[in-house]
């Protein structure tokens, strides 16, 4: 509005807050732009140049996945074959991440496929990384309830019981009636349904929001990514601030890869009911199940406090007996010389010990020595 005031002198008024709000809007796109330039892999990003995630495929058809759509093909796979006996091996970034990666090497799953194929005994992998024994119990239930293996493969790792989140790639296990009535037979498995219906609920409100409001705000934001590729740039900027957040912090308080990570009890409890959830179903459907500790370096001291570690390896023997699987000790089978670095965890670091993931052979180690207790528990 254009107003007259004292002395002659004309004023603009309501055109400054037009050009402020023009100006914070170029701001935020050019910052969503410098930090979105680079979009990081959550996933991977911790594990550093001389790591690389492989998961793999045998006879030319793919039996190892790492996302619930990726699953379909995988079952497709199982469902060609036609076994008559069939293995499932879930885990985390070890069972699917190979250091100093060469062309050509495969893990251990594709390994264990390659050994038991002339047996008439296939092998379904399915991995994601930092997986919680939480978000293994939705794996299971997801893969199972098609697959139905005879013989379950299962790692059990301490790092991993500090984990609670769950991944919304997992969303579509949750709405599956079958699935869902199977969670619902336990407290945690409940829980971990009613988590991700919560969320999944949400952002079905929000697409169903047909206000005037929601219309305007979603056909200026297709603009902006059809335009710009904003949304694109805004989730990768989103995830840059968050790897420097946790740089940042690491920094702050002299975190890396050696620095002991206590045990954080309630978390620790919901996992370890997963994982107890886990059994129980797994022993109704027939499925015998190895409760393997996974390989962890030896070389140096690893990152648990020795009490809780020696705790969660009795607590987990224990759990196994009680629900007739097998508990197996790997935890020293791979030799210092195949283990290898890892990227810093903090802000300009230098590498760091990688306590979680080694070379090929390792691999290798892992199948062989897997091999004779799968083919035991198939008699």
């Amino acid at each position: 509005m254009i107003q007259k005031e004292a002395g002659g002198v004309v004023s603009v008024r309501g055109i400054a807050p037009c050009w402020l709000i023009l100006i914070c809007l170029l701001l935020g796109v050019s910052l969503a732009y410098w930090l979105g330039r680079d979009p990081p892999d959550l996933n991977t990003v911790a594990l550093g140049e001389q790591t690389i995630p492989v998961y793999g495929s045998f006879e030319g058809r793919k039996m190892f996945c790492g996302t619930v759509a990726e699953s379909a093909e995988c079952l497709r796979t199982a469902k060609a074959n036609g076994a008559a006996r069939r293995v499932l091996w879930i885990g985390n970034s070890q069972l699917h991440a190979i250091n100093q990666y060469r062309p050509g090497q495969v893990t251990a799953p594709v390994l264990l496929a390659q050994r038991l194929a002339g047996e008439g005994i296939q092998v379904m992998g399915f991995s994601m990384p930092n997986a919680s024994l939480s978000e293994m119990l939705l794996m299971y239930e997801w893969v199972a309830s098609d697959y139905r293996p005879d013989v379950l493969l299962l790692p059990a790792f301490l790092d991993d019981t500090r984990e609670l989140s769950i991944r919304s790639d997992l969303g579509p296990v949750a709405r599956r009636p079958d699935i869902a009535a199977l969670l619902d037979r336990s407290g945690i498995g409940a829980d971990l349904r009613q988590r991700i219906m919560k969320e999944v609920s949400a952002e079905g409100e929000e697409e169903a929001d047909g206000s005037m409001q929601a219309r305007s705000e979603s056909w200026i934001t297709r603009q902006l990514e059809d335009c710009c590729l904003l949304q694109t740039r805004r989730a990768a900027a989103r995830a840059n601030i968050e790897i420097h957040a946790y740089l940042l912090r690491n920094w702050a308080f002299n975190v890396n890869a050696q620095t002991v990570r206590p045990i954080i009890p309630e978390i620790y409890r919901r996992n370890m009911a997963a994982a107890d959830a886990l059994l129980a179903d797994a022993r109704n459907r027939g499925t015998r199940v190895i409760f393997y500790l996974p390989p962890i370096r030896q070389d140096y001291a690893p990152p648990y406090d020795p009490a809780e570690y020696a705790r969660f390896k009795r607590e987990i023997a224990a759990m196994a007996r009680r629900h007739g699987a097998r508990p197996v000790d790997l935890d020293a089978i791979i030799p210092a010389r195949y283990w290898g670095t890892k990227g810093s965890t903090t802000i300009g670091g230098a590498p760091e010990l990688d306590f979680m993931h080694y070379q090929e052979p390792g691999h290798r180690m892992l199948a062989d020595a897997v091999l004779p207790i799968v083919r035991e528990e198939l008699k």
